[in-house]
């Protein structure tokens, strides 16, 4: 049965670094075959066209600076680093950066490194040509003055004419034309399975939802309930010109096509 936003229960620090949604088992959840669009993509699908597109919609050229935050267990870091970018991966959870770490010794990625902090607390100056945040990380938090001071973190570390990339695959079009699944199961690489449940309250604009992972044994690790603010593009775009940002625009997949309200993605690149 599916679950509604009400009946999900979560707290407002489920994102933290014990909140109970990201680490291991996240990891795991995040490794299926099918992926997040309609067209299946398994994890090194996924993570070749996004590096490519990275590249492309911020312009990177050899020798650039890149910011991954939160750069979770490093899969665009490193893949940037295998590129030969220098990258720099924040993020809050600590068995996140101990797997991004393990990963980065062992392919000898050290143009990378990783430190864990809290995107609000971002002390960077002028330090990077482009930042990324990837894969729905974009409104964690309860109040929405702290998603401005992120950016206006972001805004800062940046180079002149550097680029801030946002990626999401959950927008509001696509929740209002019901082109949004609120119960799915998954097959994960690991041989388990992701069930998830999610929801949007449209008077919050949060989507509410769960994760669990089904074991073969039957047993079902459940993930922290996560809430996050969904931005539509005239929204995010005003948080981007309060921070100081000169142009914002919005496309639709990782080949640079204009944003429309039917695209499965949307990619937000914002330049100083």
């Amino acid at each position: 049965m599916e679950k509604k936003a009400k009946d999900i229960f979560y707290e407002s620090n489920w994102w933290e670094d014990t909140g109970g949604f990201f680490g291991k088992l996240y990891a795991e959840a995040d490794d299926s075959y099918e992926g997040f669009l309609k067209k299946p993509q398994d994890m090194p699908v996924r993570i070749k066209q996004e590096i490519e597109g990275i590249e492309r919609l911020c312009e990177l050229k050899k020798g650039n600076v890149v910011l991954d935050c939160p750069c979770g267990y490093g899969r665009h870091s490193l893949g940037l680093a295998q590129k030969k970018y220098y990258v720099h991966g924040v993020d809050i959870n600590s068995e996140h950066l101990g797997l991004a770490k393990q990963q980065a010794e062992k392919i000898k990625a050290e143009q990378c490194v990783f430190t864990q902090k809290d995107m609000r607390t971002l002390n960077f100056n002028n330090e990077f040509n482009a930042i990324i945040n990837m894969f729905y990380s974009f409104g964690f938090f309860e109040k929405e003055e702290d998603d401005l001071l992120s950016i206006k973190n972001f805004y800062k570390a940046l180079k002149p004419k550097g680029k801030f990339l946002m990626h999401t695959f959950i927008t509001v079009p696509k929740i209002k034309a019901e082109n949004y699944k609120k119960h799915d199961i998954r097959t994960l690489s690991s041989g388990n399975k992701l069930e998830l449940f999610r929801d949007f309250d449209s008077k919050t604009k949060r989507e509410v939802g769960e994760w669990s992972i089904l074991r073969k044994d039957g047993k079902r690790d459940k993930l922290a309930p996560y809430s996050m603010r969904i931005y539509t593009t005239d929204e995010f775009e005003v948080l981007c010109r309060k921070a100081g940002f000169s142009k914002v625009s919005f496309y639709g997949d990782w080949e640079g096509n204009p944003y429309k309200n039917e695209s499965e993605l949307l990619i937000a690149v914002a330049t100083k």
